[in-house]
């Protein structure tokens, strides 16, 4: 993210849309964060924990759903991010995202074609989620808290999105 200077608002929304999102589907993170990586390569994050399960499970069919929630979170940030500025980010913010989204969907297709169609299938279930009311309301509490904290571990995360939930 760090080549487009996307403003610290922009950041907190994306990372916000990538929290709730996973939060909403039940993909676990460890944190969420606004604070640039000492690497520079990423001006926020959120710190998943995937489970070991998912790199060696024998079951095909539970590893790809939870392929499928993983990918539309990693989708959502980039949806938030541009809901909120009401503008298309630069492709540089959410590279890295959709790199590592292909990665996990070409795990479970057999060619580049199937994967770009799968893509764009999970890119419209990650738009209908940020663009539901009661999600971009928790992703707009989530996102003013970043704002104020900066960084929030997935206690305190969780509980500012369920709360949202329902307001």
């Amino acid at each position: 993210m760090a080549t487009s200077n996307p403003s610290l608002e922009e950041i907190a929304f994306h990372e916000a849309g990538h929290a709730v999102v996973h939060h909403e589907n039940g993909v676990r993170f460890l944190k969420i964060s606004i604070e640039p990586d000492t690497d520079g390569k990423s001006l926020g994050h959120v710190s998943l924990k995937l489970p070991k399960w998912y790199r060696t499970e024998a079951s095909p069919t539970r590893a790809r759903l939870y392929m499928e929630r993983l990918v539309i979170g990693q989708m959502a940030g980039h949806i938030a991010q541009e809901k909120h500025a009401q503008k298309s980010p630069d492709f540089e913010t959410y590279e890295s995202d959709l790199e590592q989204a292909l990665e996990h969907v070409c795990r479970f297709v057999g060619s580049m074609r199937t994967a770009e169609a799968y893509m764009r299938l999970l890119w419209e279930m990650a738009r209908d989620l940020v663009e539901m009311e009661s999600t971009w309301r928790q992703i707009e509490a989530l996102a003013a808290a970043l704002l104020q904290r900066k960084a929030i571990g997935y206690r305190d995360a969780s509980k500012l999105i369920r709360e949202a939930k329902w307001k």
